[in-house]
């Protein structure tokens, strides 16, 4: 669980230093990560085009979050890490996601 925790951390670098064009165009929005392998949730929020408050807590809790992305951890690691590519990941199932079909394009670019 380190490793994902390790990529929780470099996913607020990332979403950090989008350009500010973008990020300005982040809606305020929760976000979770359910590890599928591990049954844990992360969640947080996009704020002001950062990713704040990340903290663990239980699948029924992550279920009220905007954005919901679920993986295994080895699948969220590799696209976080840019290894795995969102669009591919989604497509083959790798990875759902439960967000509006506009918002998709914008997680696209987060991950």
């Amino acid at each position: 669980m380190e490793a994902v925790k390790a990529a929780l951390d470099l996913m607020q670098v990332q979403v950090s230093q989008l350009d500010d064009e973008f990020r300005g165009r982040l809606p305020n929005r929760s976000i979770s990560a359910h590890i599928l392998d591990h049954d844990v949730v992360y969640i947080g929020r996009l704020e002001a085009g950062f990713l704040v408050d990340l903290q663990e807590v239980t699948p029924a809790e992550g279920k009220d979050a905007a954005y919901r992305l679920a993986s295994t951890s080895d699948d969220f690691i590799e696209l976080v890490a840019g290894r795995l590519s969102f669009t591919s990941a989604w497509a083959s199932g790798r990875v759902r996601v439960n967000a509006s079909f506009r918002d998709l394009f914008e997680l696209r670019r987060l991950l």
